[in-house]
């Protein structure tokens, strides 16, 4: 494409909103014609003319080369009231130009191009989301394409955090954070980009020769959106923060920090770090979830007992036997006014919920078990204590067995049944009791014997 040879201080000038806008170099101006940008539409004015003109062709605004008549030397555009007849006749120019071609110029230049020359001196093409935010873009492309962009990367940062997230793990606080700073920051930057970009295209979008409709329709569906939007992402991260892996993370650390105050949940700690871990987890989570005092107390104490039993059957003598008479101390007190809790004591796997709250009714017990659990731990975790075989113990089994039988007869069935009914948890209750009672009964070193046994076997 040739350019035009520029003398003086040649440029055109556009009509919008009532007010004139430039000088543009006749190059620029050439470009926005051929592009589409200036219409048949548009008012445009340059040096010479006694008016403004109504653009036709590309061709019939830029082949008729500036005058240098009188009006030539006014700088000042006219009145926007002042409209010239495109088809008065000009003055005869006073130099010669060079002729322009016009290689790309389409049809009838219907399409319209997303620049607004209102918007800048020199008719800049910038990127694509410089244009979508100076609302340059088309409605119809600023609306349906730039929304599901946004939504996708909305969408993809927050697969990207989660997975972040969870590859760091709960103990890193400082990373998770400025991941969730990170990620918040980038979302606000993607909605904000969307609905200015988009408010902006509405309101050229008449200007451009569009309806007024959908133009006030897109801008009601900015307002909308950024109304519900704010709405739904102050309820997404206050849910985000108070259950999701952030939250939790932070929250694990301080549940931590608690437990190991306790020796019990220290010494698992140093025993079996993962076990102590998940403990922590699961507690940090209850509370995230609004889990009451006595739940998270009773899943604590649950999942400690859980991490211990391993190393029961091996630790020490006197550990071995405290723990059978904590369990003897706990079944006593609630045989009667809780059955289902002193079944939930003895095996859980039964079908029966812990509802005591043993902390609270039987402080005195709970202290102890905790103290014994820290015992067992330490005593346990070197497994050099073996477990008697079913032959060394077969003696005081069938001691036990023949008292159990007298005591309890057919009612000892319900030891190996499971789930439980309900109306059968106070005659477990009693025949369990009864087990350990008998087998304390037995010499110490018979009864630990059989215990080590009992135990690696549950």
């Amino acid at each position: 494409m040739d350019g035009v040879v520029e003398t003086g201080k040649a440029g055109w000038y556009l009509l919008h909103g009532d007010k004139p806008h430039g000088p543009f170099p006749n190059t620029a101006f050439l470009e926005a014609v051929e592009e589409g940008t200036i219409t048949k539409d548009h008012l445009v004015w340059r040096p010479g003319w006694k008016g403004w003109r109504r653009g036709k062709a590309a061709a019939e605004l830029l082949a008729d080369p500036p005058s240098t008549a009188s009006a030539w030397y006014s700088t000042k555009p006219p009145s926007p009231t002042t409209i010239e007849q495109t088809d008065e006749a000009e003055p005869e120019p006073r130099y010669e130009a060079v002729p322009v071609r016009f290689d790309a110029l389409s049809e009838t230049l219907e399409h319209q191009l997303e620049i607004d020359i209102s918007h800048s001196a020199e008719l800049p093409r910038s990127n694509y989301l410089l244009r979508h935010w100076r609302g340059e873009l088309s409605l119809s492309k600023a609306y349906w394409i730039n929304t599901i962009l946004a939504v996708t990367v909305i969408c993809s940062s927050i697969f990207a955090l989660r997975a972040l997230l969870e590859y760091i793990g709960p103990s890193n606080d400082l990373t998770a954070l400025g991941a969730w700073i990170a990620f918040c920051l980038l979302v606000l930057a993607v909605v904000v980009w969307q609905f200015v970009g988009l408010w902006r295209s509405a309101s050229y979008h008449s200007e451009r020769g569009g309806s007024a409709f959908w133009a006030r329709a897109a801008q009601v569906m900015v307002v909308i959106g950024a109304s519900t939007g704010i709405v739904t992402w102050i309820a997404d991260s206050s849910r985000f923060a108070s259950s999701g892996i952030l939250m939790l993370s932070t929250e694990t650390t301080k549940v931590k920090a608690s437990l190991i105050k306790i020796p019990a949940y220290a010494t698992l700690q140093r025993v079996a770090p993962t076990a102590f871990n998940s403990l922590s987890e699961d507690v940090a989570e209850r509370f995230q979830q609004g889990a009451s005092d006595d739940a998270i107390f009773s899943a604590a104490r649950a999942a400690l007992g859980q991490a211990v039993k391993p190393y029961t059957p091996h630790a020490s003598d006197e550990a071995v036997l405290e723990i059978a008479d904590i369990y003897l101390a706990y079944m006593n007190e609630l045989k009667e006014t809780d059955p289902e809790s002193c079944v939930a004591i003895n095996d859980h796997s039964k079908g029966a919920q812990l509802r005591a709250n043993l902390v609270k009714q039987f402080p005195n017990i709970f202290d102890r078990e905790l103290a014994v659990n820290e015992k067992i731990l330490s005593t346990g975790a070197d497994a050099s204590r073996p477990v008697p075989a079913g032959s060394q113990v077969a003696l005081q089994l069938n001691i036990v067995q023949a008292q159990m039988t007298r005591r309890f007869d057919r009612q000892l069935a319900l030891l190996s049944k499971q789930p439980l009914k309900p109306s059968e948890y106070q005659t477990y209750c009693q025949v369990a009791l009864g087990l350990f009672e008998e087998i304390r009964r037995l010499p110490p070193k018979q009864a630990v014997d059989l215990l080590r046994y009992v135990y690696a076997q549950s």
